[in-house]
């Protein structure tokens, strides 16, 4: 394992997600620890951060498109009003096998640990929680339509109301079951708690 500054992981990914990319496929041994940072409005689009500890980083107005957070340490960061677009924060469905032996890939055969983590008002289109626990995340102010929570544990995610019958402003769900249809899509049936 290769230890390197936190001042040095920030100026790389200051620059952007391809430079940290670059960089972290020369040293994918790198210990890649920002617990704590602050990321906040920073484009860090495609960037891989498998597996690194995140705890507590500020990812507030940041772009994540196409993210690769799979396996990454995430307890109670911050992703207010981030573009999440197209993220990972669980098993691709496809890896190459080379990629997933190495040791920069071996974190992302895993989902995230997110425990507390919020992401109110952030952009989640076609993001992917699969396989990653949602105990304690905040989701009010997402659009939840289109996740892929395959896997997924939805027990005390905190959401806004679901439309129903009777009036709710906000609530926890609790996912009951999910059922996958003939095409492959999967549906998740939630109950109020």
């Amino acid at each position: 394992m290769i230890d390197v500054s936190r001042s040095e992981l920030l100026g790389l990914l200051r620059q952007g997600g391809q430079i940290f990319n670059d960089w972290r496929v020369k040293h994918e041994d790198a210990v890649i620890d920002l617990s704590g940072a602050d990321l906040s409005g920073l484009d860090l689009e495609e960037v891989f951060l498998s597996g690194a500890n995140l705890v507590g980083t500020d990812f507030s107005h940041t772009s994540l498109r196409n993210a690769v957070l799979s396996g990454a340490y995430l307890k109670n960061a911050q992703f207010v009003a981030a573009d999440l677009t197209g993220a990972l924060f669980g098993p691709p469905d496809l890896i190459d096998s080379t990629l997933a032996l190495s040791p920069l890939g071996r974190r992302t055969n895993w989902g995230a640990e997110l425990e507390g983590a919020v992401f109110t008002g952030a952009t989640l289109e076609g993001t992917s929680f699969r396989e990653a626990p949602l105990d304690g995340v905040d989701l009010r102010g997402c659009d939840l339509s289109t996740l892929d929570l395959r896997g997924t544990n939805l027990a005390d995610a905190v959401v806004d109301a679901m439309p129903e019958p009777r009036e709710r402003t906000s609530g926890v769900f609790s996912m009951v079951t999910p059922n996958d249809d003939q095409f492959g899509n999967t549906w998740i049936t939630v109950r109020w708690t």
